[in-house]
């Protein structure tokens, strides 16, 4: 018996001394410390990966103390202790951190007692604090309106003078094509397979962009392309109607003009099948409307109409649910096929040009001045990034919850760090 106890003793004794443990849900009660008082972090204890400005709860446990405590931060393993979290908090067993740029990949959170300095807890391992968006040179100074990938590695953007590539996930890029894109689109459907629109009509390509054939003639272009399915791609044009193919881009048919109020301008066009769509529109630049077609575009309905401000463009995220977003930081919602439509407004500095989900829960907008907000509960809430980017930024796209570009004026281009 008495052998047992003193094991006992002796490993109670270590497991408060080295801080070990594992991250859990809710903490459990420290165990009666025989030496005094003690302290044991339970979180961030070693291995997280986590992200500057997205706050975590720091969470201990303690026994014995009187006071509150002081939590700090190395960045270099526990070597030295440089930064306060807090000078004085709670001993309540958590503290709510948002990790600070300028963080590293060799981070300790240590907690110590305001009373007594020498009883302390923390992380038995380093940790990383990471940007959630890291910027890439380009080389290029052109501005970027939209970005697109069909795989990890292939991607495109487009700018206002000219269509790059990537074949390497973003790294490096190549002027595919060099022309005035001013309200034009561009997207391809795999690494071969592509379309775009300029002021002579609509191009076709079958070698990733090498090379490029005009398929459909019309001086207006068109300002937005879905393509639901490989045979099946809508075109919009700024203010004639819609084209539509169901030979992946070899023939296209005029749905016909759009009947509506003087200064009519589709900016955007989603769908989720080749009958059934979304556009947005806007009415001299002051308006929008937000419609819905079951016919392929031949006939629309209003669904959200006159709203103050421009809507600027719109997504679905993997389970179908829609996301448009427009001037003074709104975004629009429904998960029930317009139905029913939620309205958000963000704390943005100005208008949002672009939104994309990874799944119904993680999702980006951003905006003017270079506004980036990530949610990561479907939408309910919105944290803003810090400012990587002080150009507007105008396209993000998500490829699944580990790749994520977002493009901007000046060549501005960010990847999303998981």
């Amino acid at each position: 018996m008495r052998y047992r106890s003193c094991l006992a003793f002796f490993l109670g004794f270590a497991l408060i001394a080295c801080g070990c443990g594992q991250k859990q849900a809710t903490i459990p009660a420290a165990p009666a410390s025989p030496s005094g008082p003690s302290i044991r972090l339970f979180y961030p204890d070693g291995g997280e990966r986590l992200h500057v400005a997205e706050p975590v709860a720091i969470a201990w446990t303690s026994s014995g103390l009187t006071g509150g405590v002081r939590i700090e931060l190395s960045t270099d393993g526990g070597a030295t202790w440089p930064r306060t979290i807090a000078a004085s908090a709670a001993d309540n067993g958590q503290y709510s951190w948002a990790p600070p740029e300028g963080a590293s990949p060799r981070c300790r959170i240590r907690v110590r007692s305001l009373a007594d300095t020498s009883v302390c807890g923390q992380s038995a391992r380093d940790f990383g604090v990471f940007a959630r968006w890291i910027p890439v040179r380009t080389g290029i100074q052109d501005d970027f309106r939209t970005v697109q990938f069909v795989d990890s590695l292939y991607g495109w953007i487009d700018g206002l003078a000219g269509i790059y590539q990537t074949t390497d996930g973003g790294r490096t890029w190549s002027t595919l094509v060099t022309e005035n894109r001013w309200m034009q689109a561009v997207r391809f459907y795999d690494r071969s397979l592509g379309l775009r629109t300029n002021h002579t009509g609509v191009l076709r390509t079958t070698d990733g962009g090498a090379s490029w054939t005009i398929v459909y003639h019309s001086a207006a272009g068109g300002v937005a392309l879905s393509w639901p399915a490989r045979e099946n791609a809508i075109l919009a044009n700024e203010s004639q109607g819609f084209l539509h193919t169901t030979d992946a881009g070899l023939t296209w048919r005029m749905k016909g003009p759009q009947s509506g109020p003087t200064g009519l301008r589709e900016t955007s066009c989603v769908f989720l099948d080749d009958l059934t769509g979304w556009q947005c529109t806007n009415i001299d630049g002051n308006f929008g409307v937000i419609s819905k077609t079951t016919d392929g575009g031949d006939t629309w309905t209003p669904q959200v109409g006159f709203l103050d401000g421009v809507i600027a463009w719109g997504t679905v995220t993997p389970t179908g649910a829609l996301w448009f977003c427009g001037d003074a930081g709104n975004l629009w919602h429904t998960s029930d096929e317009g139905d029913n439509w939620q309205q958000f407004q963000l704390p943005a500095p100005g208008s949002l040009y672009s939104v994309s989900f990874a799944s119904d829960s993680l999702g980006a907008a951003v905006g003017a001045a270079g506004a980036i907000h990530l949610t990561r509960d479907g939408g309910k809430s919105w944290l803003p990034q810090p400012s990587v980017a002080i150009h507007s930024l105008d396209g993000v796209f998500f490829l699944d919850r580990t790749h994520g570009w977002v493009v901007g004026e000046k060549g501005t281009l960010l990847l999303f760090n998981p």
